[in-house]
């Protein structure tokens, strides 16, 4: 069972079994993206130019709107690691809240970055049960691509429940129109950092927190680090999932830093699809694990071995 890590990494070329790597920075080769099937809606519409495209150690501030990344390499990665956590917690109630929802689901456009994403894996069988999973989940909601409230509320069982907080108010008015009919569900004007945990009773279910915001400025890395680390000391039972943009590790790295000053227990999970040198703007996505399940946090490694083939580009990846 994995209690601690402050540093998680898998390297596999060539089929080589696991290793772990305790080097502090990402330069592994993976073998080239495989083709795959030609079928399904990936298949219809060519990649575009990648603008998911740059620097782990290097690169300018992070320009989101998700509207345009759904579906893409780090939504794959994030999307998979907590459709995961949430199948290893099928045996307990669960009150499920997200920091920053989104929309709950987007229409996918031609030059969206899902076509070297999600699109990826549409056309063909991956194997693997954790990343078939997800993609189960996206083939049924189709022709609308989902976010994670969307991929949560169909994981979770009825006796669970969703608190999505959302700023942006035309954002959460149509992710109150995605969940209308859930009962379950109830969307949360403004964000959720000052959302309160406590700890629950014995028989009370068990939170889980997906913490994504858009990192549009340095508020949002400090804001994530002292929200988990008040949510754990308030609830020290919690499974946090928090994820973050990889460009240069300056910020991610001080955040860690702090959540480790502060005594939260992490696993570090982070997926580069690019060489840094090879490219000027985000190659890596970022997932900081509290509390997961030895289980979950396995399945997520053995997808990742599957996934960067299909997302690598120039055949440059870390895992």
């Amino acid at each position: 069972r994995v209690h601690h890590l402050d540093r998680l990494r898998l390297h596999r070329v060539r089929g080589d079994a696991p290793q772990h790597e305790p080097r502090p920075r990402h330069r592994a080769s993976g073998p080239a993206p495989q083709s795959g099937a030609t079928t399904g809606p990936a298949a219809r519409i060519p990649p575009p130019p990648d603008a998911l495209t740059g620097r782990c150690e290097r690169g300018r501030a992070v320009d989101y709107d998700h509207r345009h990344h759904v579906g893409n390499r780090a939504d794959v990665w994030k999307h998979v690691a907590l459709l995961a956590v949430l199948a290893s917690l099928k045996h307990v109630a669960v009150a499920y809240a997200e920091t920053h929802a989104g929309r709950g689901r987007y229409l996918p456009h031609p030059g969206g970055e899902w076509t070297s994403g999600v699109g990826a894996l549409l056309g063909s069988d991956t194997g693997h049960g954790a990343v078939e999973r997800y993609v189960a989940r996206v083939r049924r909601l189709l022709p609308a691509l989902p976010g994670s409230p969307l991929l949560a509320a169909g994981s979770l069982g009825r006796r669970d429940t969703l608190l999505l907080h959302e700023a942006a108010p035309g954002a959460a008015a149509d992710l109150a129109t995605a969940l209308a009919e859930d009962g379950r569900a109830r969307v949360v004007p403004g964000d959720g950092w000052s959302m309160a945990l406590r700890r629950p009773a014995a028989d009370g279910p068990r939170h889980v927190v997906l913490v994504d915001p858009p990192y549009s400025g340095p508020d949002d890395w400090k804001a994530a680090a002292d929200a988990l680390s008040r949510w754990h000391a308030a609830d020290p039972s919690a499974v946090l999932l928090l994820w973050l943009p990889v460009k240069r590790w300056t910020r991610p790295n001080a955040l860690r830093a702090r959540l480790r000053a502060a005594g939260v227990p992490a696993v570090r999970l982070d997926l580069c699809w690019a060489h840094p040198e090879a490219r000027d703007d985000l190659t890596g996505s970022g997932l900081t694990l509290v509390n997961a399940p030895s289980a979950a946090v396995a399945e997520v490694l053995a997808a990742g071995a599957v996934l960067v083939p299909r997302l690598a580009i120039d055949g440059g990846w870390s895992l």
